[in-house]
């Protein structure tokens, strides 16, 4: 009986083994861009000034002074961030986090996204309607480029973004002219085409796993890991292919109005703006059939 119970034991430390020989090691950082456009983000965070107002909660003039207050004080935090979306982006979230900076960055990340988003918001009361969809576009951009390079908490932090620009380029879209409107769907297109996918980022969590970032792993750990965090990542998946589908309508939108632009009326269905104004009519992520015009 005694020799079974060994043999068993045995066996179990072999598939153990086995397991945790076949679990693939932390793969080596590749190079940072040099410039990195995430070291202008980074600057960017310390130079911004005052506390974001509650401009939504506002009206009239009491938002509009508010707002121009605001953007006033922050212009160069704008321009820097400009600076960095002109350059190639990557963050090292395991170098950042070693003492919860990585963190305290997340929240300013969000601080400089309502920047863009209130600059946005002013420069619409104003009536530059062309400005305020160009803060939206860069507020978009931002959500991606600052989140490159980064894990689960990095990616949720810049669909969020993202959501914050979609929302005042949906504000600005009915009034902006036919150049900006290009322009505007053409960066769109881009960060779709050059966001990470969801299977990258939750790659990375992995690894960053391994190196020991959220704590003491362990043998054991290393093996029911992926079992306990299979729902995080079923949900990172689902919201990442919602904002993958909301980019894809916001191009049909851009389209639509770039074509009402050039023919003085609205398209009749979303296969009308192609290929003039979009390569073929974007498919919704969840079912793979065309989307809609609305």
């Amino acid at each position: 009986m005694k020799s079974k119970l060994l043999i068993a034991v045995g066996i179990v430390l072999v598939v153990v083994l086995v397991a945790l020989l076949a679990i693939p090691g932390p793969q080596p950082e590749p190079p940072l861009p040099s410039p990195n456009g995430y070291d202008d983000f980074i600057k960017a965070t310390t130079q911004l000034s005052g506390n974001t107002p509650d401009w939504q909660s506002m009206a009239g003039e009491e938002q509009h002074a508010a707002l121009e207050r605001f953007i006033a004080s922050n212009e160069v935090v704008l321009a820097t961030v400009r600076v960095g979306l002109s350059k190639e982006c990557r963050m090292v979230p395991w170098v950042n986090a070693t003492n919860n900076t990585h963190l305290n960055g997340l929240a300013m990340t969000k601080v400089i996204a309502q920047t863009f988003a209130a600059a946005s918001r002013l420069a619409l009361i104003e009536g530059r309607t062309n400005e305020a969809a160009a803060f939206a576009v860069d507020c978009i951009r931002y959500g991606n480029e600052s989140a490159r390079g980064g894990v689960l908490i990095d990616g949720l932090v810049g669909i969020a973004i993202k959501n914050i620009g979609l929302s005042g380029l949906k504000a600005a879209m009915d009034g902006i002219e036919l150049e900006t409107t290009r322009k505007a769907l053409s960066e769109v297109a881009a960060v779709q085409a050059h966001t990470e996918s969801a299977d990258e980022i939750i790659k990375r969590e992995r690894q960053w796993a391994q190196r020991g970032r959220f704590g003491p792993i362990g043998i054991i750990g290393q093996l029911v890991q992926p079992i306990l965090n299979r729902a995080a990542y079923a949900k990172w998946r689902q919201k990442a292919s919602k904002i993958d589908s909301d980019l894809s309508r916001a191009q049909i939108q851009l389209a639509a109005h770039a074509y009402e632009l050039d023919h003085g009326q609205p398209p009749a269905t979303a296969r009308e703006l192609v290929p003039q104004y979009l390569k073929s009519v974007p498919l919704d992520p969840a079912t793979g059939r065309e989307l809609p015009l609305n």
